[in-house]
């Protein structure tokens, strides 16, 4: 499922899978745990059913605000961002 801009600013929380998650991140609990628990940037629905619904999250209600695009201009950060979506392309 992908993300638009409009499930940013509203207050559902986004799905994430734990599979998916754990593909690319191999500790990615201690990270949202880190951010819910330590940071309190993030909050869980707490709720999940195997093969059905993954556990949602979303931001806090402080730092729930309009999403502004900025440009990035920063050469080095654009060419790796660059080459990251060109390798989702061929894949």
């Amino acid at each position: 499922m992908r993300l638009i801009k409009k499930d940013l600013l509203e207050d559902n929380y986004i799905p994430i899978n734990a599979q998916n998650l754990q593909a690319i991140i191999q500790d990615y609990k201690r990270y949202l745990d880190y951010l819910e628990y330590d940071l309190k940037v993030i909050e869980s629905d707490k709720h999940h059913i195997v093969g059905e619904k993954s556990k949602g999250f979303r931001l806090v209600k402080k730092y729930r605000v309009p999403v502004v695009a900025v440009a990035i201009t920063d050469f080095t950060l654009r060419k790796k961002l660059k080459i990251r979506k060109n390798k989702k392309a061929l894949s």
